[in-house]
């Protein structure tokens, strides 16, 4: 069983845009009746957030909370965390966000089956070569959440997918290498389609976004 107080919404902010984007998110958390805790990692204070030193490292943008993930979430006080991108929004109370886990220690937000072929070629051979039995699926990105005690676990998948689309000369991203992640430990992808979530979360111009209690994609 899900206990409601086990979770903290977190995130990483190293740039000004943003910054930008995530400041005036808490004061409108607090406004539509969430008082969760926000951690953040950044180089900056952030109202209304706890603040963790966020170090400067060569590492993509697109990968750079699988850094963070695998060196400083594990230290945080909560069986669960939710990933927040910076332009996320809340637009009223979303109930209980862990709802999507089921029985599964992470949700990743798929939006549909890919193909092998056109742009989803790319995605689609990586995901193979990695050891997705099944019709793999596309990630979208903004949102997902990760039981504290499967983190190790989720982060050497994600490495692993990362160091085989190397060898393979192919480029991956980290919410793609996380994607991955979610595929191989979840029992069944289709509940973790966004349609089937459509009231907790969604990405702005994906399906019905609009029902949405959290909203990516707005900044």
């Amino acid at each position: 069983m899900i206990v409601p107080n086990s979770y903290c919404y977190w995130s990483v902010c190293r740039a000004k845009r943003q910054l930008y984007s995530m400041e005036p998110m808490h004061p409108v958390c607090r406004m539509v009746g969430v008082f969760r805790n926000f951690r953040i990692f950044s180089n900056v204070s952030i109202p209304d957030a706890i603040c963790y030193g966020a170090a400067d490292m060569n590492v993509n943008d697109d990968r750079i909370f699988l850094v963070y993930l695998s060196a400083g979430v594990k230290k945080l006080d909560c069986e669960y965390v939710i990933w927040l991108n910076a332009d996320t929004k809340f637009l009223r109370m979303p109930g209980c966000p862990l709802m999507p886990l089921g029985i599964s220690p992470i949700h990743v937000p798929l939006m549909r089956t890919l193909r092998n072929r056109g742009t989803d070629r790319r995605l689609y051979t990586i995901y193979k070569e990695g050891g997705v039995s099944n019709c793999p699926y596309l990630p979208v990105n903004g949102f997902w959440i990760l039981k504290i005690k499967a983190l190790d676990h989720v982060c050497s998948l994600a490495a692993h997918i990362i160091a085989i689309a190397d060898n393979m000369n192919m480029e991956i991203t980290g919410d793609e290498a996380l994607g991955y992640a979610g595929q191989m430990l979840c029992g069944d992808p289709e509940r973790h389609l966004v349609s089937n979530h459509v009231e907790i979360w969604g990405r702005k111009g994906i399906g019905k976004w609009r029902k949405a209690a959290i909203v990516s994609g707005l900044c």
